[in-house]
Order: C-alpha cells, then structure tokens, then sequence
C-alpha cells in the first residue's frame, strides 16, 4: 500500500496493528489514533488493501493476502479468531459438549464447526467468507 506521508494515518493505524500481539483487533484499540470518521476511512482502507478484514461490527482481524490464489485469508485460524474476539469484548464462553466429549475421548467424532457455548449475554455473529462462529444450542445466554 502506497503512502503519501510516514505520518498520515493509515500508516500510523497499519503500525499500531502490527505491533499489537493480537489477530483481533477492538476498535476500541485504536480509538486514541483519530475521530471516529477518519479512522473508519482509514480502515475501510486497509480493507481494502488486505491487511483487515471485519469479522463482527467493530471488531477487525489481521490478513494477509494467499500465495496461491491472491485471496485475502486470516492470519490465523478462523475459530481461534472468534474466541479472541469473545474474550476481548468480555464475553465468557466454554466448550461445546461436543468438544468436551472429543476432548475427554468419549466421542471420535471430530467437531468440524466453530463453536461455543456462552456463559453471558452476546447477540452478535462472528463470520468470515464461508466461516461462522455457532453458539450452542441456539443459547445466547444462561
């Protein structure tokens, strides 16, 4: 991505991103940068470039762009995404039963969607192209 300025604030907002030990980023991370209007171009930006991508209304995961096809991808596994996310906005999650059950070897059957189970309250959906984070039960809270 072209520059004009080291200073301006894509460049500044694509710094703070690669120095955050994080795959998840909270808007709330990078609120000090601007005001709200020049940062939600600034990310629309680097979205657009392939170096964000938005997996639930503000929250954001760093990308990268594919060696083989040119597609923007994560820079880590979708599941592991989402339960970053999950934690980082304080939402308390555990492990499906069917997790539980693998885990424990009670089951062989390998659980082959991300999933949770949710602890508190969370109405929102976590995707990423064909990739859904699923709750549960349908249960968004206990």
């Amino acid at each position: 991505m072209k520059v004009k300025k080291e200073s301006s604030l894509k460049n500044r907002l694509l710094m703070r991103i690669k120095k955050l030990d994080s795959d998840v980023i909270v808007r709330a991370d990078i609120d000090d940068l601007s005001d709200f209007r020049q940062l939600s171009r600034a990310i629309k930006a680097l979205i657009d470039g392939g170096f964000l991508v938005r997996i639930s209304f503000g929250v954001y995961a760093k990308a990268g762009k594919s060696e083989y096809t040119g597609n923007t991808i994560l820079t880590a596994p979708f599941d592991v995404v989402a339960k970053e996310a999950l934690n980082k906005l304080g939402v308390k999650w555990e492990l499906t039963s069917a997790q539980v059950d693998y885990n424990q070897r009670k089951s062989t059957q390998i659980p082959a969607k991300p999933a949770v189970r949710l602890k508190s309250r969370c109405r929102r959906t976590f995707s990423f192209q064909n990739a859904k984070l699923y709750y549960e039960r349908k249960i968004y809270a206990k």
